[in-house]
């Protein structure tokens, strides 16, 4: 499988399963966007994991299987359209392998958001270490609480212009307090919206 084949797999993987961000990822520049492809559908497939199995040997097998093929990067193992992806992006494997281990162990899930979110504020630039914005807005979108969503844009406001690279990474919180259901039309001109007036 070659490196376009292995992109269109990840971008359609994650429009099916994880639209917000699909759609977020797109006012991403090009390489980045590919990156933020990657991270999410490698997310996406291991949410499925239990989804796919209840058996526990089983679940535990598939996710030895994402470490096994992980610590092989950037060798690209199996011809998984996802590691390929992945061996491009450059993410580095003690983050990845940090998204198995929270995955399998059923990590609480505002926190295993804010840590997503923070993966792909680095996919797009953000320094490495403790990411305030990230973990405010993974509360948010995991509780749905506005005063949550409030404290992530108090501390994007401080910062945007230094980090306005990183806002694809945290559009996806932007959905907490829109008008519900968001229709695909809506959702993309939120996204529009938000990404030229550098917010979310």
């Amino acid at each position: 499988m070659d490196s376009t084949t292995a992109a269109d797999h990840c971008a359609a993987l994650v429009k099916e399963a994880d639209h917000v961000r699909f759609v977020s990822a797109l006012f991403a520049p090009g390489e980045v966007r590919r990156r933020l492809l990657a991270l999410y559908a490698f997310d996406v497939e291991l949410r499925r994991i239990r989804q796919a199995a209840r058996e526990p040997l089983i679940v535990a097998m598939r996710f030895q299987w994402w470490r096994d093929a992980l610590t092989g990067l950037p060798e690209v193992t199996k011809g998984h359209p996802v590691l390929i992806e992945l061996a491009a992006a450059g993410v580095g494997t003690d983050a990845l392998l940090a998204r198995v281990a929270a995955r399998e162990s059923g990590t609480e899930p505002a926190m295993a958001e804010g840590d997503l979110i923070a993966l792909a504020a680095r996919c797009c630039g953000a320094p490495a270490g403790p990411n305030p914005i990230a973990a405010a807005a993974g509360v948010a979108i995991v509780t749905g609480e506005i005063s949550f969503l409030n404290e992530a844009r108090r501390l994007w406001r401080a910062e945007r212009q230094a980090r306005k690279a990183e806002l694809p990474a945290y559009l996806p919180a932007t959905y907490v307090d829109a008008r519900h259901p968001v229709t695909a039309l809506r959702l993309h001109w939120r996204a529009l919206t938000m990404a030229l007036r550098n917010r979310f």
